[in-house]
């Protein structure tokens, strides 16, 4: 039969976990999220930059504008459950493979020519393989994330992870649409387009970065008082867990 005393104790509420025990690993937690923001920015700005230049630089309808950017999200219908199957055995390299693809084929984009036409079914089958990398990326991500944190604080990380991204990402609509306007009629011209999409495709690999900051939060330094009490140890990815075959 329980004492008062243990009673008490037993009904008292756990201690709640800190979002990060260490400063280290809150740096690189915060790190890893602007470095995969900038895929967030990339992305976004391919929706709203892809509309300015086909409407723009080759006079597409707000309909046929609106045919090939739906284009983006179709063929991940595939790809999301595909890359997240392949990437439990290989999370790093199917990332990187994802955005290097979808990085080659925002370079390709502004530079496609042809008629009218044929440039409409161009880009729709640009824009779905482009979809069928760039959206697989998020999946790998997220897993790399749950992986990273402790399952007691991982609603209030991703809270943070999406906040981020959020903000950052969604500047991309402003900033894109400043540059087309500064253009004036240059925006007839596709060929001046080339800059801003080799930016974006550089964005989108330099946002890999943040599978470094991701691996770095499971060594020992970083991990270190991760478990707080209350938690369970098995909750978070052990130091090294997230390194995954190469």
């Amino acid at each position: 039969m329980e004492t008062p005393a243990e009673s008490e104790a037993s009904s008292s509420p756990k201690p709640r976990a800190r979002l990060f025990s260490t400063a280290q690993a809150g740096w690189f937690f915060v790190a890893a999220a602007f470095a995969f923001s900038m895929r967030d920015f990339a992305g976004s700005s391919m929706g709203s930059l892809g509309s300015l230049f086909l409407q723009g630089a080759h006079g597409f309808s707000v309909n046929e504008t609106g045919v090939a950017l739906s284009a983006i999200f179709l063929a991940s219908i595939i790809s999301n459950p595909l890359f997240g199957h392949l990437s439990d055995r290989g999370r790093k390299r199917w990332t990187c493979l994802v955005h290097a693809a979808a990085a080659v084929l925002i370079v390709v984009f502004p530079r496609l020519a042809g008629t009218h036409e044929h440039l409409l079914q161009l880009f729709f089958f640009v824009f779905m393989a482009y979809g069928f990398f760039f959206m697989a990326s998020y999946p790998m991500v997220e897993a790399a994330v749950m992986g990273a944190v402790p399952d007691a604080v991982r609603g209030r990380a991703f809270g943070l992870w999406i906040t981020i991204g959020g903000l950052t990402g969604n500047l991309s609509h402003w900033l894109v649409g400043q540059w087309v306007e500064r253009l004036g009629p240059r925006a007839a011209v596709p060929a001046n387009y080339y800059v801003i999409y080799g930016g974006l495709a550089g964005l989108l690999l330099l946002s890999l970065v943040g599978l470094f900051f991701l691996e770095r939060m499971g060594t020992p330094a970083a991990a270190a008082g991760l478990s707080e009490p209350g938690t369970e140890p098995e909750a978070y990815s052990a130091p090294g867990t997230f390194r995954s075959p190469e």
